[in-house]
């Protein structure tokens, strides 16, 4: 399995049960190291109205995700799944928004390595960047 997060500067995922934050580039970039087969909360799913059919939406949808599925934890710390990954890609906003669920994954005390850094012109954001990290 691989992980997709956004995370605010605090690693902050959501707050009161909704995202902190969307933005349209970040979808598309998503979708297209998924492959378009990304795996997601219904929540999730309802902002990716461009390409409807493009990702699997299931309430414990990283349940059954293969080791190639990307997997897009928005309202829940994937630290308890993280021994079942093989790779994180974390989106970062460069702000700070209210939460009270955080990332919770401990990195580089897991042996986490970043292997790829890409900074993407946002929609909502100037600049986002996309953080890659392998085991």
């Amino acid at each position: 399995m691989k992980i997709i997060v956004c995370l605010d500067d605090n690693n902050g995922m959501a707050f009161n049960g909704r995202r902190q934050s969307r933005d349209k580039t970040v979808r598309a970039d998503m979708l297209a190291l998924a492959g378009g087969r990304l795996r997601m909360s219904p929540y999730s799913a309802r902002q990716f109205t461009e390409t409807p059919t493009a990702w699997l939406a299931a309430d414990n949808f990283w349940q059954n995700a293969g080791p190639d599925d990307y997997c897009f934890f928005e309202t829940e710390d994937p630290a308890p799944w993280a021994s079942a990954a093989d790779e994180i890609v974390i989106y970062h906003w460069h702000r700070v928004y209210p939460a009270d669920v955080t990332f919770t994954v401990p990195l580089s005390e897991d042996g986490w390595k970043l292997t790829e850094t890409t900074d993407l012109r946002g929609t909502s954001h100037e600049t986002i960047t996309r953080e890659v990290y392998a085991k």
